[in-house]
This record gives structure tokens, C-alpha cells and sequence, in this order.
């Protein structure tokens, strides 16, 4: 088992309950020089400068810190259709959106994202301006003020 493009490298970020029988499977798989565990991490930023695509695998999420912190770094995104996913990430726009627990529609995404720099760097660079557009402080800032005041002005 090889990985479609040679120059693929997997981070890994964080640490859960599957770390040890994934670190295991990559070694059995002889992919250790390719896949690499890094732990948990206060620093996401610093590895996100080093990545070229933002993977979220979830079964279930809500609105995904991490995912924001990577379209604001201009990443694409493979992620799955499960809480605020789908609205972080537009489909086919930002990154893509595939089923959640549909491994093959997984592979498949993240695949051709690989295999398409320019693909990467279109979504990436959209996926900055949707993050800033939508979940920026000032815009988050703006609509609260703008519900303050219109419960203020009902009373």
C-alpha cells in the first residue's frame, strides 16, 4: 500500500484512544516515514504552516475550532458531513464535503486534492476570505450588536 502521491506526508494532530492501533497499522503498512503522530498540541497554528490541506474525519462534531483556524490559514478542507462542517466548508467552493463514514468518498476527495495544486490553492484562497467573511471577530461583533439592538428596541 502506497499513497497516490509520492510526496505525501500525514500529520496527525492530537492524541485520542486510536493513537496506539494507528501508530501500530502505519508501522504494519510500512508508512511510518510517511505518517507521523505529533500529540496534542497548544500550537495549532504552527503546524497548520505546514500543511496543504485540513482533513476533519469526524463521526460527529459541532462547530469545529480547528477547521476555522485552518480555512483562516487559507487550507483547503476534506471533511465530513457531520455538525458545523458543512457550513465552515462550502462544497466543491472551500474544500470538500463528503458523507460522513464513507471511506471510499474520503479517499477519493482527498485524492484529487493532492493530485490538483491549483484546486488546492483556489479553495484555499477562498476558504480565507469565507472564513473571514463569516466567522471573523468583527463580523461575529457586528451581528451581536445588531441583535442587541433589536431587542432593545422592542422594549
Amino acid at each position: 500500500l502506497r499513497p497516490p502521491v509520492s510526496n505525501l506526508r500525514l500529520l496527525f494532530i492530537g492524541d485520542g484512544s486510536e493513537r496506539a492501533s494507528l501508530e501500530a497499522l502505519s508501522e504494519e503498512l510500512g508508512l511510518t516515514e510517511s505518517v507521523k503522530f505529533m500529540g496534542a498540541s497548544d500550537d495549532v497554528s504552527r503546524w497548520l504552516g505546514v500543511m496543504d490541506i485540513f482533513c476533519l474525519s469526524s463521526l460527529s462534531e459541532g462547530t469545529s475550532i480547528a477547521l476555522l483556524e485552518a480555512a483562516a490559514h487559507g487550507l483547503p478542507a476534506v471533511v465530513t458531513d457531520v455538525g458545523g462542517n458543512g457550513e465552515i466548508v462550502q462544497d466543491g467552493v472551500t474544500g470538500v464535503v463528503t458523507p460522513s463514514g464513507d471511506l471510499e468518498a474520503f479517499v477519493s476527495a482527498l485524492v484529487r486534492m493532492c493530485s490538483d495544486p491549483e484546486l488546492r490553492k483556489q479553495m484555499g484562497m477562498k476558504a480565507r476570505q469565507h472564513v473571514l467573511d463569516v466567522y471573523s471577530a468583527s463580523v461575529m461583533a457586528e451581528a451581536y450588536s445588531s441583535i442587541y439592538a433589536r431587542v432593545l428596541n422592542r422594549r
